[in-house]
C-alpha cells in the first residue's frame, strides 16, 4: 500500500514542467508494453496502448510550451496505472510473486527524486509536504539549460533507470543493482 501510494505521490512531483511526466509515461508504457506482448498478457497490451494513444495526442498540446496542462488528478491517475502495469508485468515475468525490486528499479527516478526532496526538507527542519525547488528538473533548469533540453536530459535518464529494471527482470543479474546505486548516487548529488 505504502509502495502504491508513494509511487504515485512521486510522479504527481514529478510534474513539474511541460511534457516531463506526459514524455515519462509514454517511454515506460512502450517499454511496458512490449514486455506485456512477450509474455502475451492482453490486459497488459490493451491498457498500454489506451494510454498511449491518449498520451500521444495530448503530449503535443502538452510540450514545452504547454497550452494543456495535466494537473493533480492526470498525473496521479497516470501514477496509479503505471505503478499497477509494473506490478502486472513484474506478476507475469515472477510466477505471481510479489517482489518489489524490479518496480522501484523501473520507477526509480521519480521514487529516488521524491525521496531526495523530502529527505533535505526534513534534514533542514522543514515538512515534507511543502514546496522547494530542489526537484531534478528544477537542478537542471537552475543551471541555465533550456526547457525542451531539460526534459530531454530526464526522459534519457528515466529511461537509464527503465532499461536497467528490465535487465534486472530478465536476467536477475546484481549488476542491476549496483547500476541502480550508482544511478541512485548520481541523482542524490545532482546539485553539485
Amino acid at each position: 500500500f505504502l509502495f502504491f501510494l508513494g509511487t504515485i505521490n512521486s510522479i504527481n512531483l514529478m510534474d513539474g514542467l511541460d511534457g516531463l511526466v506526459s514524455g515519462f509515461s509514454i517511454i515506460a508504457l512502450i517499454l511496458l508494453g512490449f514486455l506485456g506482448l512477450y509474455k502475451t498478457d492482453y490486459l497488459i497490451t490493451i491498457l498500454t496502448l489506451a494510454l498511449l494513444g491518449s498520451l500521444l495526442a495530448f503530449v503535443k498540446f502538452n510540450s514545452y510550451p504547454a497550452k494543456l496542462f495535466m494537473g493533480d488528478t492526470g498525473s496521479l491517475v497516470l501514477g496509479y496505472f503505471l505503478v499497477f502495469i509494473v506490478v502486472e508485468v513484474l506478476r507475469k515475468y515472477n510466477n505471481s510473486n510479489l517482489d518489489l525490486a524490479f518496480p522501484v528499479l523501473f520507477l526509480g527516478l521519480p521514487i529516488l527524486d521524491t525521496l531526495k526532496v523530502m529527505w533535505l526538507r526534513v534534514f533542514n527542519g522543514k515538512s515534507p509536504f511543502l514546496p522547494d525547488k530542489r526537484h531534478l528538473h528544477h537542478i537542471i533548469l537552475k543551471n541555465k539549460v533550456r526547457h525542451k533540453t531539460t526534459v530531454f536530459l530526464i526522459h534519457i535518464f528515466s529511461l537509464t533507470f527503465m532499461v536497467n529494471a528490465i535487465v534486472f527482470l530478465k536476467y536477475h543479474n546484481p549488476f542491476s543493482i549496483i547500476a541502480f546505486i550508482f544511478l541512485a548516487v548520481l541523482l542524490f548529488f545532482a546539485e553539485k
